[in-house]
């Protein structure tokens, strides 16, 4: 197997995940297994540079106003579905489902207009989806 050697100007390309001191040889830490802390620095750095940008805080918003509206239908995607339909679906989201778009975000290209719109698809339609993607990334690694 051929590995190419990253030079010094190369490095700005990469991102690093730190993992605090503490977990990795704290003897409070030491019954966690070395993916279990290797897991907990990614969700850490997930969260600072969600905190950081304020990704969270709105994500958090979205949902509260959607399971406060009163009408009696909500658009998302352009489609019409039943208030209680939604707010169902966005009780079913975890931080597992904000992580998955977050990164949903990252990897995404193309212009988003309508953040707001965007985001309350994402976090609707995450329930369904988030599981089938993760499978088709581990599908193309192997």
């Amino acid at each position: 197997m051929g590995f190419n050697y990253f030079y010094r100007n190369q490095l700005e390309r990469f991102a690093f995940v730190q993992i605090p001191r503490i977990i990795m040889t704290g003897d409070e830490f030491a019954m966690l297994s070395v993916e279990a802390k290797v897991l907990y620095g990614l969700l850490l750095d997930t969260m600072c540079r969600s905190l950081n940008n304020q990704w969270v805080d709105g994500i958090f918003d979205i949902m509260l106003e959607t399971l406060l509206c009163e009408q009696e239908y909500i658009i998302v995607s352009s489609n019409r579905y039943p208030a209680e339909f939604v707010k169902s679906k966005i009780l079913r989201i975890n931080m597992s489902n904000i992580e998955y778009v977050l990164s949903s975000m990252r990897e995404n290209r193309g212009r988003i207009r309508n953040i707001r719109k965007y985001l309350l698809a994402a976090l609707f339609n995450s329930p369904s989806t988030m599981e089938s993607y993760y499978q088709a990334e581990i599908n193309c690694v192997e």
